[in-house]
């Protein structure tokens, strides 16, 4: 398959929005400033928007590359709705994760259980920025991002090793 010049567009803008926008951002928060709920903000805005980037390539290809999307797991909605709540404030709709941006907050290791252990954690003193589901559990943001964009990471590998990547 050739791809057009369009389509060339829509892969080179999901590869340059990935390698010098969200990696970067997502990097930041992970190894620089896992406790800051600013950067996590950002992590998530930009991680969730990739998709954006994706699916209009996918559009653009033949229907085989259209529900390689579906792959994107519960991590991506919880993701998303941190972004739709960081912008919105307050999600209306039932079938989110978290109702409000306010879900999202950063957690001292202090005060969590014994040993300072969030419960449903098996790490000690797991300072950092936690999302609070609407069951009431706690989860670190750190990890559906790093999964998320493991997914993104290799979306992007699996495309540049595709045939009609190879005459770009």
């Amino acid at each position: 398959m050739v791809l057009t010049d369009q389509q060339k567009e829509f892969f080179m803008n999901f590869k340059d929005y990935l390698e010098n926008t969200v990696i970067p951002t997502v990097d930041e928060f992970l190894k620089e400033a896992p406790s800051d709920l600013r950067r996590a903000r950002l992590a998530c805005i930009s991680l969730a928007h990739t998709k954006d980037y994706v699916k209009i390539l996918y559009n653009s290809l033949a229907d085989g590359y259209k529900n390689r999307l579906d792959q994107l797991s519960s991590d991506y909605e919880l993701i998303n709705d941190i972004c739709d709540a960081t912008k919105h404030s307050i999600l209306r709709s039932k079938n989110r994760n978290i109702t409000k941006a306010s879900d999202v907050s950063y957690r001292p290791h202090e005060g969590y259980g014994v040993f300072n252990a969030p419960f449903g954690f098996s790490t000690f003193n797991n300072e950092g920025v936690y999302v609070r589901l609407q069951n009431g559990n706690l989860i670190l943001v750190a990890e559906p991002l790093k999964r998320v964009l493991l997914f993104f990471k290799m979306e992007l590998e699996y495309l540049e090793n595709t045939d009609f990547m190879r005459d770009k």
